[in-house]
């Protein structure tokens, strides 16, 4: 059996995490379809664990608490700081997610 690995998109990645870091109340509508090993990028995944745990904790998402999330120790700070930077500065011009 072969192993087949789906294309990935690094800017999509960090899109959506830009957009979800504008809009956190939307990871409802993502969360059930997306899981972090989804994500390509080993930044970007774990970018959107902190925030999915967040999201768990009933927590706010945003650069404050994601960035204390990711610094907590649990997660690779380089890569998620890169994966941050990138989500931060590509979401312009994204339209809002809807249902």
């Amino acid at each position: 059996m072969t192993d087949l690995t789906l294309p990935g998109n690094l800017e999509a990645e960090s899109a959506l995490l830009g957009r979800l870091l504008l809009e956190p109340r939307q990871i409802i509508l993502v969360a059930p379809k997306l899981q972090a090993a989804d994500f390509l990028d080993e930044g970007n995944r774990q970018v959107y664990q902190a925030m999915m745990d967040l999201a768990q904790d009933s927590r706010v998402i945003d650069v404050t608490t994601l960035t204390a999330e990711l610094q907590d120790g649990r997660l690779d700070e380089n890569l998620a700081g890169e994966a941050t930077s990138r989500s931060t500065g590509i979401h312009h011009g994204i339209k809002p997610l809807t249902s």
